[in-house]
């Protein structure tokens, strides 16, 4: 017997209610039409669903395992509807998440890149990313992660690595390293530090870069606003680990040093295999003539970038 969607809504609304009463209420149905829809798909799955009683009503094993899957096919068929409705009024659209990296050049790159397509941003952070790739919500995903980690990809998904990107450190510029090419990190083991929110993938970035460096930090700020960290870092109150792009944007009261000997984190896009391969080649080709005019705006990077062979893949600017 053949699964209805119907039916998986029907559960997903129960199990989500777990009460007969409320879950019928929030579909309109009656109760004893809800009880036959799902009693129709425990006999489509061959397996019991739910545990019944005149109180209470609890999912089983099978059942918590359905509706994490029944919300899913409703996000897809959400999408499907809005991707085939955008397709027949001739709109097609690539939806990007992206961590914080000139989102608005970014955009006008892609539009440029893909006229014919309307381009949507989500800027996240990369598990948040990677996470709106696998429901559905995004067609491209473009993150970073720990030196040598590779992304968690979802099923139905594909990644590249676009470079390795090597970890800088953001200093005052009254700081005491602030006249140096490059910074050891042991060097800074005594100041205070501005780190990221626990439990982020930026956390993890900054954790193995600490412990690669065999130092245990004074952190005694915590901010996830790039605003923050910079304030505390042109006022002299902590140093940080940052991006090289951050040079792309000029503070006279910040400088912006390379870590020695060089720490490395991969920058990688990922996308959904069903996204069509020339769509996927041309925002990869975008997205990556921006990294390279970001970088050129960003003091030497650009030359070590190119010199050090950091960059992989097939879609940088062959001019560079």
């Amino acid at each position: 017997m053949d699964i209805e969607f119907r039916h998986l809504k029907a559960f997903r609304v129960l199990a989500e209610e777990l009460n007969f009463t409320r879950a019928a209420a929030r579909l309109g149905v009656p109760q004893s039409g809800l009880s036959r829809q799902v009693q129709r798909l425990e006999r489509s799955l061959g397996a019991t669903l739910l545990r019944r009683s005149t109180r209470a009503v609890a999912l089983t094993p099978a059942g918590h395992a359905l509706y994490s899957h029944a919300r899913r096919a409703e996000e897809l068929a959400e999408q499907l509807r809005a991707d085939v409705t955008a397709a027949g009024q001739g709109q097609v659209q690539l939806r990007l998440a992206t961590y914080p990296i000139g989102v608005s050049e970014l955009t006008a790159r892609l539009t440029q890149a893909l006229p014919e397509v309307q381009v949507a941003t989500l800027t996240t952070t990369p598990d948040l990313a990677v996470q709106a790739l696998e429901r559905g919500e995004v067609d491209l995903a473009l993150g970073y992660g720990p030196p040598g980690a590779q992304p968690s990809l979802p099923p139905g998904a594909q990644a590249e690595i676009l470079l390795h990107e090597p970890i800088y450190v953001a200093l005052s510029a009254a700081h005491r390293c602030a006249g140096a090419d490059s910074v050891h990190l042991a060097e800074l083991a005594v100041d205070r530090w501005v780190a990221p929110p626990p439990d982020t993938v930026l956390a993890q970035v900054c954790t193995a870069v600490f412990a690669s460096a065999g130092i245990r930090p004074h952190v005694l700020h915590v901010a996830d606003s790039s605003n923050t960290v910079r304030n505390l870092v042109s006022s002299g109150q902590a140093v940080s680990l940052a991006t090289p792009l951050a040079g792309a944007w000029p503070d006279d009261n910040v400088v912006v040093l390379p870590v020695d000997p060089p720490i490395h984190r991969p920058v990688w896009a990922a996308w959904l295999r069903r996204l069509p391969a020339e769509v996927v080649d041309s925002a990869l080709g975008a997205i990556c003539a921006h990294y390279a005019q970001l970088a050129e705006r960003a003091g030497d990077y650009w030359s070590r970038a190119k010199q050090e062979e950091l960059l992989r893949g097939r879609h940088w600017p062959s001019e560079n």
